[in-house]
Parts: structure tokens; C-alpha cells; sequence
């Protein structure tokens, strides 16, 4: 019996729109929900991703129920989610999200990146990545697109 490699259906979907949008020098950039109760930390991801012309910010939200409703009006190729803000904790968010918006990638963005996050988020329940808050942009470009 041969081993099987088991993917969640919307990776092929996402791939191959990732790389038709690479490949078409006219396509629109991507568009980006950010998720984080701290303004300023908003403010500051906003300014590394539309610096690079790949990314234009359609939303924010300063909480994860805020988050999961945007999310779910905006269907945005990508949100970038804190972990831990009011208003309901960022696992309970994600889950949301990937269940309503089926062709978002949902970026984890924490101070306080662990292993154990990682597997919850990304390994368990599907997230894109896990990622520092303090990555800087080519980096998260490079984590997400690369």
C-alpha cells in the first residue's frame, strides 16, 4: 500500500491563484484584512505591506468578532490575525475565518510565537503561518508568497 499525502482542498486553489496572480503583470494586488487590537502595530504591518505593491489593506479590525465579520464581507486574500485581543481569543477567530472565507489565507501574527502556537494554528487548524509581529516585510512576503 502506497503512502497518500493528504492536502486541505482549498491549497491547490489558493496555489494556483497565487501563481496565476505572479505570473499576470496586470493583476490587482492582494488584498489584505489586518486583525490586532493595538493600533499601532496595525498602522505599522500596513506600512510593510503596501510598501512592497503586492498588498493594498481593505480592512481593519481591533478584535477577533470585529475580524471574523469583515472577513466574512470583505473576503480578502489575506488576514493577518493577532492571537490575543478582546473580545474573544484568536484561535476561536481563525476558525471562523477559514470556515467562511474558504480562499483567504489566514496569517498568524504574535509577539509571542511558541511552538505549541505553531502547531495549533498552522499544523491543527489550518492557518498559512505563524509568524513574529517583529519579521519584518520581505519576510513575511517571503513566509507567505515565497
Amino acid at each position: 500500500m502506497s503512502a497518500m499525502t493528504l492536502t486541505h482542498p482549498r491549497t491547490s486553489k489558493v496555489r494556483q491563484r497565487r501563481l496565476d496572480r505572479w505570473r499576470d503583470e496586470e493583476a490587482q494586488p492582494y488584498r489584505v484584512l489586518l486583525v490586532d487590537d493595538v493600533r499601532e502595530e496595525r498602522e505599522v504591518m500596513r506600512e510593510w505591506l503596501e510598501q512592497t505593491a503586492l498588498f493594498v489593506v481593505v480592512g481593519e479590525a481591533s478584535d477577533g468578532p470585529h475580524g471574523v465579520e469583515l472577513a466574512s464581507q470583505l473576503q480578502p486574500d489575506l488576514v493577518t490575525l493577532d492571537m490575543s485581543m478582546p473580545g474573544g481569543d484568536g484561535i476561536a477567530a481563525l476558525r471562523h475565518i477559514l470556515l467562511n472565507c474558504p480562499y483567504s489565507k489566514v496569517a498568524i501574527v504574535s509577539g509571542f510565537v511558541t511552538q505549541e502556537l505553531i502547531e495549533a494554528t498552522v499544523d491543527i487548524i489550518g492557518a498559512a503561518a505563524c509568524l513574529d509581529k517583529g519579521i519584518g516585510s520581505d519576510r513575511l512576503v517571503h513566509q507567505l508568497f515565497g
